[in-house]
Parts: C-alpha cells; structure tokens; sequence
C-alpha cells in the first residue's frame, strides 16, 4: 500500500502543475468562451460531406456487440433504444448479446421475454453468447467478434449495455462517416462519438492516450453545448472510447482485436494504438452523440496490473495524446513540461 503521504504529496504536486499549464494557457490565449476551442485547433475539421456518396451500402452488415452481467433493466434499456434506431434499408443489425455469468432470475426471465418479442426487420438476427467467465470486456468481445464474423459482419460495433442513443440516426451517422472516408480513401480504423452524462455534461469527446494514468477524455465535465466548434464537423482524433465504437471487422482482425491481458481497462487505447501503427485512422463525426451511465454497469476502478502492462507495452505513452496539450490536465491547456505523469505514486498494487 502507497503510504497516505507519498500519495497526498504527488496530487499537491500535480495540482501545482496542472495549475501553472492552466494559467499559462491563459495567459497566451484569454478567457475563452468555447471550452472546445483548443481542441478543434488541434484536430482540424476533416470533410465527409464532399465526398463520393455511398457505395454499395448493402456491405453494411453490423456485428453489434453488447456484454452484460444481470442488472436487465439498464441493458433492456440499451437495447429498446438501440430498436429506436433509424437505419437505410441496405444496413441491417445481428445483435451479439454477451451474458457475462448473470444469475438473477430477473435477467433469465427478461432476456427470454426480450427473444420472444418481435423486432425491427433490420434487426436480422439476435444470438446470446455465454460465457461464464471471471469478468473480461476483450474476451467477451473478442468471442462475439469471431461469431460475427462468421456470420459475414462487414463492421462491428462495440456497445456497453450503459449506453443510451440520443437520436435515431446515431448508428447510421456513425456508417456514413466510416463509408464516405473509406470511399474516399482514408483507412478508417474505427469511428467514435461525444458521450454524455445524464446531466448533459460531456464524458468523452475522444481519448488522449498517455493523459493522467492510462488515457484521459478532454474536456470530461464541461456542460454540453451541440453549436461548440467541436461538434460542427468530424475530426481525426488519437482514439475513441471502446464503450460506443465502430470499427471495420476488417481492421480488427488485422490487429488481433482487443488485448485479452487487459480485462478492465486499457483495452480500447491499446486497440487504437494498434490501429494507429498499422496506418489507419480514428475519427469522431461532429453532431452524434449518445448518454453514456459511465461505470453504472461495472464501477471504475483502475487496476496497478493494467496501467503497468500498458506503459510496458507502449513505453511512448507518457508522452502524451498531442505534442503541445498537457498531458497532466484532462481539462484541454498547453503543455508547459516535459515530466512523465507520476501515476505509480497513485495507485497501490
């Protein structure tokens, strides 16, 4: 165990120099009213509307994959409004539901309800997965990945059973983004979205790896606003949050899908990371957005083990997400030093 003075000492420290990056930006750029204005400067617009329309649009098979574990109610949540979904007639959905050991009743019982109901006929096929397992978001991916794919999803969309879709057009602004800059070409490894909080306030506008312990989502907290500069265009951005991610089954597969060695937390940076040295690009859509109960379904907690093998397996890391933004700040500031982020006085083993 980290003794409560090493660790009360280290965040005095980073609150010192998260302090000074902030206020040197401030003294370079003012007071400004768009919170999302240094990030849309450092991830330029990239055009998806000037490009080629759609070509054939009835490759768009979706692998849909959702891990649960009991609590039915949030995950029959996340499906009602995934069946609220408007999609084009040549885009059709199999549905991966990944029973991760659940043992309520409750969850028997409304799992069988929910299989015998009718379902929107883009919705071409339902199969449960189980997999009794101790708790490990890559597996239980990874296993639904290799039955989508057997099963001819040309993309996978990854879906935490927190996830609640704000729109009807969310799934397919997601495959239009993917399609046109593949059709344009871009090697488009995987697609993103904001996610909000309940409150409105902004849990992730992208992930910069090598932030704060593993990754960190710029402007996490800040109340959201759909007429910023962020959300007027799509950007190419570092990484995307594994909890809403579109990705071409393709590109998964090319990289080995998700890193069984890392269980709860990590997995989706390290799949981006990977991506990334392959050549291919990782991009957000501006105005898609989805209501994210982050850690509703699993808590938070990030494991010694897992921060350890990340920094082991990418010792570039602790560089950051973008050469000029901090990477001790998850509120977007200017770097102002070089120091690697003292995460090993933070955590105990």
């Amino acid at each position: 165990m980290k003794s409560w003075l090493v660790i009360i000492t280290t965040k005095i420290f980073i609150k010192l120099i998260v302090f000074f990056e902030r206020f040197y930006t401030f003294t370079l750029r003012g007071l400004e009213s768009d919170p999302t204005k240094l990030l849309s400067e450092t991830f330029p617009a990239v055009d998806i509307f000037n490009q080629p329309n759609l070509i054939n649009p009835a490759e768009a098979k979706i692998g849909v994959i959702v891990p649960f574990r009991d609590r039915w109610e949030m995950t029959l949540s996340c499906l009602k409004s995934l069946e609220s979904q408007y999609v084009e007639k040549d885009v059709t959905l199999n549905l991966y539901l990944v029973n991760n050991g659940s043992s309520s009743l409750k969850t028997a019982e409304g799992l069988r309800e929910y299989l015998d109901c009718v379902h929107p006929g883009y919705m071409t096929s339902i199969k449960v997965i189980d997999l009794d397992i101790p708790f490990n978001f890559s597996t239980l991916c990874n296993e639904a990945a290799n039955v989508a794919a057997k099963d001819g999803c040309t993309q996978l969309l990854l879906l935490n059973n927190d996830i609640e879709f704000e729109g009807q057009s969310t799934i397919q602004r997601l495959v239009n983004t993917l399609m046109r800059l593949e059709n344009s070409g871009r090697k488009v490894g995987a697609v993103g979205c904001t996610l909000l909080y309940p409150n409105r306030k902004v849990q992730h506008f992208y992930v910069a790896p090598g932030v704060k312990i593993i990754a960190a989502h710029p402007g996490k907290g800040v109340a959201f606003n759909p007429k910023c500069i962020w959300q007027q265009v799509a950007r190419k951005v570092p990484a995307v949050t594994g909890a809403l991610l579109l990705t071409p089954a393709q590109a998964w597969f090319a990289v080995g899908g998700l890193d069984e060695n890392l269980p709860s937390s990590g997995q989706d940076v390290d799949y981006c990371l990977k991506l990334f040295r392959q050549g291919y690009e990782i991009f957000v859509p501006g105005q898609v957005y989805a209501i994210h109960k982050e850690g509703v379904s699993r808590g938070q907690e990030i494991l010694r083990r897992d921060v350890q093998y990340m920094y082991d397996r990418w010792p570039e890391l602790w560089r950051g997400g973008h050469p000029k933004l901090s990477f001790w700040s998850e509120k977007p500031c200017l770097k102002l030093m070089n120091m690697r982020f003292p995460w090993p006085n933070l955590l105990n083993s």
